[in-house]
């Protein structure tokens, strides 16, 4: 990749693969944009987002990428939604969300963009907010059950939004904490750090949470991707980077 960096966005774009913003080596949010063009093996520079942003969210809607939120150079949240043309090479403004916030969790279903969680200044938090792409509103969700960041994201077959482990930690002074989740719980079997071992599903109907089985390894920043009737999970951090990889059935919600 020509630019050095991390805490980068990641976008497919038909064979091209997007990276948006994301940290310098001088330790400085970015706002370079860049393609890799897997037919022609190369990497060409895009048109560059509105401002430097790191920990933005992305998500792709009819060929186009969607970035929400980040961190500005001045370290605070942002609010705002941006939406990438890869034919025009222009990014346009949209409606901001209503919580400015890094770190979040971005998905698509439907017309509808959902984010959850992410970051205020190192305070992890629950709101859940969608975006309609159709009325270019924004509205609020009930609040995830727990707060997190770094989580896994995906919708089932049946078309509910299931929420996969994630980072959790108190700002400033306050000790670290673990995730508890409302409704009931179901304990980890061991205790680590900061980090949520929880898998939560989001009815989006009737508007409630619910808690699966939770992943025998607590971590965030995992891969994830569903293969027919199971979830795999692949890597993450848990103090370290993790080799874990586990599988939901996802029929008989069960962690081998």
């Amino acid at each position: 990749m020509p630019t050095p960096r991390a805490g980068a966005a990641v976008a497919v774009l038909g064979k091209q693969i997007l990276v948006v913003g994301g940290v310098g080596e001088d330790q400085h949010p970015l706002k370079v944009v860049e393609v890799y063009n897997t037919e022609e093996g190369r990497w060409k520079k895009r048109s560059a987002l509105r401002e430097a942003l790191m920990g933005a969210a992305v998500t792709v809607k009819d060929g186009r990428a969607l970035a929400v939120g980040g961190m500005g150079s001045d370290l605070l949240p942002r609010s705002i939604l941006q939406q990438y043309d890869l034919r025009k090479n222009v990014w346009a403004l949209l409606p901001p969300m209503p919580t400015p916030r890094y770190d979040a969790t971005a998905h698509l279903l439907g017309n509808k963009i959902y984010v959850a969680g992410g970051r205020q200044c190192k305070r992890t938090l629950k709101v859940f907010e969608v975006f309609d792409s159709e009325t270019r509103s924004w509205s609020t969700l009930p609040n995830m059950p727990c707060k997190r960041s770094y989580g896994g994201v995906f919708w089932d077959s049946s078309g509910r939004l299931c929420l996969l482990g994630g980072l959790r930690k108190g700002g400033g002074h306050q000790s670290s904490k673990f995730t508890k989740n409302s409704e009931y719980t179901v304990a980890m079997k061991t205790k680590r750090a900061d980090f949520a071992s929880s898998f939560l599903r989001g009815r989006m109907v009737k508007r409630k949470w619910e808690r699966l089985a939770p992943m025998a390894m607590a971590r965030c920043s995992a891969s994830s991707i569903v293969i027919r009737d199971r979830l795999l999970v692949v890597g993450g951090v848990n103090q370290v980077p993790s080799s874990a990889n586990e599988i939901l059935y996802v029929k008989e919600e069960e962690y081998l």
